[in-house]
């Protein structure tokens, strides 16, 4: 059950990380979470350290669940590259000239978050109450995902529920 540690772990690194610079600013709201982040340089260092040890926890839970518990190699390399992503969206500020980088980084790292929730889905051997509460969630994130693509106005609003769905979704999958 470590693997759960770590999971439990990257949440609260990386949500909680979110959820603060959401908090902390909400009387100057972003449209985004990272534009949030590069307000200040306190709060972009605390962006880039959230996700840095968020992206270390989900790498060791994924080795733990998936890689040594349940011998899906693939998603677990998709998991590592979907972190690869999220460090490179994460160093790169969301402004000025990295910004494009940034977004192009931060748009891979969410396909790859997104397929890796759904394959893992689809290829975990789970019980009935577990897929009948995990696959909405993902179907929704997925929705979200395809919605921001419409509407960004309030994309870290988006962002936020994207996470706490495949997260969630994860957790009814993994517990």
């Amino acid at each position: 059950m470590l693997y759960l540690v770590y999971f439990l772990a990257a949440v609260v690194c990386t949500f909680g990380m979110h959820s603060y610079l959401l908090y902390s600013q909400r009387n100057n709201r972003k449209w985004s979470i990272s534009v949030h982040a590069v307000t200040r340089k306190e709060s972009y260092y605390l962006y880039l350290i959230g996700h840095i040890l968020g992206g270390a926890f989900f790498v060791l839970f994924a080795r733990s669940f998936l890689l040594e518990q349940h011998n899906l190699t693939l998603i677990f390399y998709m998991c590592c590259l979907a972190v690869v992503f999220e460090y490179i969206q994460a160093i790169l500020p969301a402004k000025g000239k990295t910004n494009a980088l940034h977004s192009i980084a931060a748009y891979i790292m969410w396909v790859l978050f997104i397929s890796f929730g759904v394959m893992s889905y689809l290829q975990l051997p789970l019980n009935s109450i577990q897929r009948i509460l995990s696959g909405p969630m993902l179907l929704i994130a997925l929705g979200m995902f395809i919605y921001v693509h419409i509407n960004r106005k309030k994309l870290y609003l988006y962002q936020m529920w994207m996470m706490a769905l495949v997260l969630t979704a994860l957790l009814v999958m993994i517990y």
